[in-house]
């Protein structure tokens, strides 16, 4: 099996929990016999991505320094090679490192997996920034998604409740792993 990541999470993040996920993960699958990976970027300042032999090649880019847009520029560099590896479509799975919907009107039939960490921004909205974009980005690819991730029973039933998405209990079209 190949499975496909994309850029999204190792430009919004030096360092973190999301990017560390996907790093971990690919790490995990680099010496696996039976899955075969690639992760679509370019540029990089994130800080798991320098010494990972998976990564090769991709160019550490201004890694030890801050600046307002940072994260956006990394996203421009980098969104054309993710579209262009998903168009190719030669891989079984896509799995996107965040929720950006950007490859849904390239992806054509092949399925992705979404992980869905935990739906707190949801829960308690007055506890943070607000950024309905994003919310609405990660329940656009919680519809359409073929599976999704995520940790516990409870954040299934969140991500059901806040996003309407069904469960197999309900309709038997999508499926949910646990990690």
């Amino acid at each position: 099996m190949k499975v496909l990541y994309d850029h999204q999470a190792f430009c919004m993040q030096d360092t973190g929990g999301i990017s560390r996920y996907y790093h971990e993960l690919m790490q995990h699958f680099h010496n696996h016999p039976l899955i075969r990976f690639e992760l679509a970027i370019k540029y990089s300042s994130n800080t798991y991505l320098r010494e990972a032999m998976y990564a090769r090649p991709h160019h550490q880019w201004l890694p030890d320094t801050t600046f307002r847009g940072k994260k956006h520029i990394l996203d421009i560099l980098n969104r054309p090679l993710s579209k262009k590896r998903i168009a190719r479509r030669d891989f079984d799975l896509f799995h996107p490192t965040y929720y950006h919907p950007y490859f849904l009107n390239v992806i054509g039939n092949r399925p992705f997996v979404l992980t869905i960490h935990d739906m707190i921004h949801e829960l308690f909205p007055s506890e943070f920034k607000p950024d309905k974009k994003v919310i609405l980005n990660k329940m656009l690819l919680a519809q359409k998604a073929s599976l999704i991730i995520t940790i516990s029973e409870q954040s299934k039933k969140d991500i059901m409740r806040f996003y309407n998405t069904p469960g197999r209990t309900h309709t038997g079209n999508l499926s949910w792993l646990f990690i």
